[in-house]
């Protein structure tokens, strides 16, 4: 098989198999080959076939699903989404419990960054971090970072939310790293009844197919609560809005909102 068609092969397969879409990252999908045949110490139509007749659950398939989605964030990454947080959170008051969802989680910054956020606005809170690579999800538990991740951290917060930890890295306080547990998508059919106040999916869907896109934004409409927020990128499907949902606060931030009336 020419070299074009194994990449063409890899990209069905990944498409089948975990609904990843690559028409505008070759780089990203062939640079995930070349650490993966590294890894299997096989050519790219060896592992190909060999993944073929693997199950998603076989040892093999969790080093794809590793290296085949970016697995690292940053804390606060984008300020305008957060500034747009607090003027949601701002008229809410008191909650009886905040429940938020932070879709494709990557190592945890994003929904930590949640947590810190709802902390300072007293809220109560729970955050569910999800994302498909093994690897992300234990780093994201550990909640572990470098003094440079920590450094994005607004000052302020770091010497509320952070202690030192060994090998020169620190970690997050009991009362922000205990509010936010980190599951793959698959077990979120174990959450029944699913339903949340905030979903933040940033720079994830672009990397599905676009079947994939829809169905999730779908699922994110399904299982937003009344009055609920839905944060997502810019370039995520920018023409859906959903049935029920509304256009939230700055137009340079992708909020949708779902009206209360939404509840009858």
């Amino acid at each position: 098989m020419s070299k074009s068609g194994v990449e063409k092969a890899w990209r069905q397969m990944l498409s089948d198999r975990l609904g990843l879409g690559y028409s505008e990252h070759s780089p990203l999908l062939n640079t995930a080959i070349q650490r993966l045949c590294r890894r299997f110490d096989m050519t790219a139509s060896e592992a190909l076939d060999v993944l073929q007749k693997c199950t998603n659950d076989n040892p093999m398939w969790q080093h794809v699903r590793d290296e085949v989605v970016v697995s690292s964030s940053r804390f606060f990454r984008d300020p305008e989404m957060y500034a747009t947080l607090e003027q949601w959170l701002a008229p809410r008051g008191v909650e009886p419990m905040l429940n938020a969802i932070s879709y494709g989680s990557a190592d945890g910054r994003e929904a930590y960054s949640l947590a810190m956020l709802f902390s300072e606005a007293a809220c109560r809170f729970e955050i569910i971090g999800v994302d498909i690579s093994p690897r992300a999800l234990k780093q994201a538990h550990q909640a572990q970072y470098s003094t440079r991740d920590i450094d994005e951290i607004p000052v302020d917060m770091q010497a509320k939310y952070t202690a030192p930890a060994a090998n020169n890295r620190f970690t997050l306080v009991p009362q922000i790293r205990d509010k936010v547990r980190f599951v793959d998508p698959a077990d979120l059919g174990d959450e029944e009844p699913l339903c949340a106040d905030l979903i933040c999916c940033q720079n994830t869907l672009m990397y599905l197919t676009r079947e994939q896109q829809m169905a999730h934004l779908q699922w994110f409409e399904e299982h937003l609560n009344p009055g609920g927020l839905l944060l997502l990128s810019p370039t995520d499907q920018p023409q859906w809005r959903g049935k029920r949902l509304q256009r939230y606060a700055s137009p340079r931030v992708r909020a949708l909102h779902k009206p209360m009336e939404d509840a009858a």
